[in-house]
């Protein structure tokens, strides 16, 4: 579950259904994919229609680096400026919401990694779990 995210007095959290790919040429990398993010949690949300007026594709490649796992995302986002945004300069819009992106984006993989790293651990010592998980892997084309 994705954290709860606060801009000014709104509040959302994003939902987000994602896609995973294994590369193993060059280098093994874990390519796992955004194919639809959409934000919730807030009728200020519904009300500005946030979710018609914002679009986000999000990338992020996990690969091994010596003894860490390395993360890199890549972001494009398309949105609508509506009023009283329009009024200002789109250079400040954009550095804006790059830092407030920025912010979000390492939070939310900051909470990934952590699940990742817990499931990680328990994978790796309950060999009940790692065959439930292997069984589950066998069954689901992603």
């Amino acid at each position: 579950q994705p954290p709860k995210l606060h801009f000014f007095k709104v509040g959302g959290a994003p939902a987000v259904t994602m896609s995973v790919q294994l590369d193993e040429e060059p280098k093994t990398k874990v390519n796992i994919q955004a194919n639809e993010c959409k934000v919730k949690g807030s009728k200020f949300i519904e009300k500005m229609k946030i979710n018609d007026r914002l679009k986000i594709k999000v990338k992020t490649s996990l690969e091994q680096e010596q003894e860490k796992l390395k993360a890199s995302s890549d972001l494009d986002i398309w949105c609508e400026i509506v009023p009283p945004f329009h009024l200002l300069p789109k250079s400040l819009l954009e550095k804006t919401c790059n830092a407030v992106l920025r912010t979000t984006l390492k939070t939310l993989l900051k909470s990934f990694m952590n699940e990742l790293s817990a499931d990680y651990k328990l994978w790796s010592t309950d060999t009940t779990y790692r065959e439930e998980r292997a069984k589950r892997s066998l069954t689901k084309t992603v």
